[in-house]
């Protein structure tokens, strides 16, 4: 386990889940739970940056610099996640699935059974996140989001000699990439 970085504010904003929420295989669901806080997070930053019209106008130079600490500490805790054993592309997808439904419920009207997620729905939710980070962060998870990167950027404006190598050094290692594409 990884001792947790000091983030003053992030962390004070991304809430204290509790102590002993226990563990799901991999990793503590508290830990999993301020992950996807900080992920939530950042999506309303970036929602702001890109629409600021419809979110409440531009970033202000404290939210720019809120973006950058978050960026940095999403990569760092998902780096430091590992991931379950024998989770691969099928896994992924599945799991990314799961938390587009959870998401699109998140953002339903109440009326309509949405609003926040609250017991095992939100649970599931921070591991699936959590997971799905861990994988990204994988070995195998990057071969394949550069893999799926290098694709379309040869479909679209073309790759160089050495990107051209690279892909098919990676078409190699991960053959059947096109119908696990991340």
């Amino acid at each position: 386990m990884h001792e947790k970085p000091n983030i003053g504010s992030l962390g004070d904003r991304a809430g204290d889940h509790g102590s002993g929420a226990g563990t799901h295989g991999f990793i503590d669901l508290a830990e999993a739970k301020t992950f996807r806080d900080m992920e939530h997070r950042l999506a309303a930053l970036l929602r702001k940056r890109l629409g600021p019209s419809e979110n409440g106008g531009p970033l202000t130079a404290a939210q720019i610099a809120e973006e950058t600490e978050l960026r940095a500490l999403i990569s760092k805790r998902a780096g430091e996640f590992v991931c379950p054993p024998g989770y691969g592309p099928g896994d992924a997808a599945k799991d990314s699935n799961r938390l587009h439904q959870l998401n699109c419920k998140r953002l339903s009207p109440p009326s309509c059974g949405g609003g926040n997620l609250k017991g095992a729905e939100d649970e599931e939710e921070a591991i699936l996140t959590a997971k799905l980070a861990a994988y990204q962060k994988s070995p195998e998870g990057s071969d394949r989001q550069r893999l799926f990167k290098l694709t379309l950027q040869e479909i679209g404006q073309g790759i160089s000699v050495a990107e051209q190598d690279e892909l098919n050094r990676l078409k190699a290692n991960y053959p059947k990439h096109l119908q696990t594409a991340p």
